[in-house]
């Protein structure tokens, strides 16, 4: 499919959130919103007061937020979230261990007991809103669709962090793309709605451009298509992966990028040096996978890259919200984007995301020089095994 569409990618919170906010001041008639952190700061009310602004004009709005993510938002950074109070008494155990679990300077020590705020209760009670964010979803997308012109995908939650720098001052890593064509918003639903193609023959890009790959619910069952669409796309390089990602750990995924590296292609993997979550066990997968694969090198960043993003072969480029471990693949669900760089004239901007992460990185070419706390390791891997019988 050939398509003639205004696109920009966006490659940091700063470039991504301010397109964001200008689209929704542009908006005229619809906003729809899928998220799965939405935290009570800076950011998270920043978004908030335009989409507020917007449903005063006479915008529909609807937000769909899953209630896993207020874990996220009540065990992390300031402890708050712009939707809820509290959370219920197991999704509360989840937080505590995660506050236990990951110790984080600068963090608080106690959640400041509040009542939601006057902002989020304009949300509930204005007539052109419609809020869908009490139900355990699972759902770790995040997108927005604009007067079912424009639609915007992303790794990045509304967050602070996101935007600006973490706790730890560190900046963080992510991709948005928004595509600004009413065919576009009609192919991602269509796309959705069964769960995508996901075979793509990424030689054939005079015919297609761009694709989406789900893991979704269709007909109220789940349907789990990403990590088929990213093996898919893994086994056709001929001869380069570059790879942007927060966690790893998918047996499946790190299989086929030790059978592709066998047949000579060059993998690069990007990934932070310190994760916020499960960093041991991402390590301990960053070894096996140097140890095994011929043509793989590392490069620790000192940064925190929260980013989900391959490109093969230097031309076909595929994001969105699905980390390469398991619980990206069996248990929540994800939406990612791939498209031809060269196609939409993104190159030289991915090309200097690449660049500007390689900078703030620690090149490594052993599997000897990556370590990990092996207990750690093994208890992240058992609660990840927890997680996926939910």
């Amino acid at each position: 499919m050939k398509i003639n569409t205004k696109t920009e990618l966006l490659i940091n919170g700063s470039e991504g959130f301010e397109y964001l906010i200008d689209k929704i001041q542009e908006a005229t008639s619809s906003v729809v919103i899928q998220m799965f952190i939405w935290r009570d700061d800076e950011l998270g009310r920043l978004i908030a007061n335009e989409i507020l602004k917007a449903a005063n004009r006479g915008v529909k709005v609807h937000i769909s937020k899953d209630l896993l993510g207020g874990v996220f938002e009540f065990a992390e950074e300031n402890r708050q979230s712009f939707f809820y109070e509290k959370l219920p008494p197991k999704m509360r155990i989840m937080e505590l261990f995660l506050v236990w679990g990951y110790p984080m300077k600068g963090r608080p020590k106690k959640i400041v007991e509040r009542n939601s705020s006057e902002l989020a209760k304009r949300f509930a009670n204005h007539e052109n809103i419609t809020l869908d964010i009490n139900r355990l979803q699972n759902d770790h997308s995040k997108y927005i669709i604009i007067d079912k012109k424009i639609i915007i995908i992303s790794g990045m939650n509304f967050e602070y962090k996101e935007w600006k720098y973490d706790l730890l001052k560190r900046p963080y890593h992510d991709f948005m793309i928004g595509f600004e064509d009413p065919r576009i918003v009609q192919q991602f639903k269509n796309s959705k709605e069964i769960g995508t193609d996901i075979i793509v023959d990424i030689h054939k890009e005079i015919d297609h451009v761009i694709d989406f790959v789900f893991n979704t619910y269709v007909n109220g069952k789940k349907l789990f298509n990403i990590r088929e669409g990213l093996i898919n796309r893994i086994m056709q390089a001929e001869y380069s992966i570059d790879i942007i990602m927060a966690y790893l750990g998918d047996g499946e995924i790190n299989k086929a990028l030790v059978d592709v590296s066998k047949t000579g292609v060059k993998i690069k993997l990007y990934v932070p040096l310190l994760a916020n979550l499960q960093n041991d066990l991402n390590h301990f997968h960053l070894k096996q996978l140097m140890k095994k694969c011929d043509n793989m090198t590392v490069y620790l960043c000192k940064d925190m890259i929260h980013g989900k993003l391959l490109l093969i072969d230097n031309k076909y480029v595929t994001f969105g919200s699905a980390n390469l471990n398991k619980n990206a693949m069996d248990m929540l669900m994800e939406t990612n984007v791939g498209f031809y760089l060269d196609k939409l004239n993104h190159r030289d901007k991915l090309m200097s995301a690449f660049d500007n992460i390689m900078k703030k990185s620690h090149k490594v070419e052993v599997f000897s020089k990556i370590k990990y706390n092996k207990i750690r390791a093994f208890m992240e891997y058992i609660l990840t095994l927890t997680a996926n019988k939910n």
